[in-house]
């Protein structure tokens, strides 16, 4: 039977293993980082990154449109599109999803409303 000595050791050792494992990762992730990990980096980490990840010919093209009119999300006059995509990435919620693309195929598209007028965003 262990002692609470062995069970501290035990988990002292596994802490360390898990810091040594996270070492030169940040502390925190920024949008950029969690961008790349749902594109690229996760085809890359699926070893799919020849057929998705980026929007590229040959490509499969999985898309979503992103719009801030959804709700949620307060964008001025001094914010510029970087400001936008982090504050999508951050902030949005299902209500900021305007359309999506599966394989080159539409799957999903909910109105985009500017004021009074609708628009249609292109296939």
């Amino acid at each position: 039977q262990k002692t609470g000595a062995d069970r501290s050791a035990a988990i002292t050792s596994a802490c360390a293993v898990h810091k040594a494992n996270l070492e030169g990762m940040p502390d925190k992730m920024d949008w950029r980082h969690a961008l790349y990990l749902a594109t690229m980096g996760g085809a890359q980490a699926l070893a799919i990154d020849k057929q998705v990840g980026t929007i590229e010919v040959g490509k499969s093209f999985d898309a979503v449109l992103l719009d801030v009119s959804g709700g949620g999300i307060d964008v001025f006059d001094t914010d510029g599109n970087h400001d936008i995509l982090e504050k999508l990435l951050n902030l949005g919620t299902e209500h900021n999803v305007s359309k999506v693309w599966v394989g080159g195929r539409s799957v999903h598209y909910k109105p985009v409303y500017r004021g009074q007028q609708q628009q249609q965003p292109n296939n």
